[in-house]
């Protein structure tokens, strides 16, 4: 006895490659910048070359990881999916490389971005 399925070809879906380190990177520098304690690391990689810069260095030292997706389908990385080791290198990776790319602009910054200013130390707006 056969058993036959019937599917129905109008309505194939198409496949598309996607790098999951990639949308694993975004998540992982939010995760760090949101982290961190100095207030010009945030505002250094607000500026979109700067960002770029730190992405492009980061996905140059970690392996790639992809998945077959649909095509019409949001993608939303699930983090067990993609190894460990390439986890955790990410996050040792993009940790080093916000700091190199901080101290190789460090002039720039020093100049372009304010310092954070404690509260003692802020004008007051109570006179007007």
């Amino acid at each position: 006895m056969f058993l036959f399925t019937q599917v129905n070809w109008s309505k194939k879906m198409s496949k598309s490659i996607a790098n999951l380190t990639y949308k694993l990177l975004i998540r992982e520098i939010e995760d760090i910048l949101d982290s961190c304690h100095y207030h010009s690391y945030r505002h250094v990689f607000a500026i979109p070359e700067l960002r770029q810069q730190l992405m492009t260095n980061v996905l140059n030292r970690v392996p790639a990881c992809y998945a077959l997706v649909e095509e019409d389908e949001e993608m939303h990385v699930d983090a067990t999916i993609v190894p460990n080791v390439i986890s955790s290198q990410l996050h040792y990776v993009v940790a080093e490389e916000i700091n190199r790319l901080v101290e190789d602009q460090e002039a720039w910054v020093s100049h372009h971005i304010p310092q954070e200013v404690g509260a003692g130390f802020a004008p007051s707006n109570w006179f007007g």
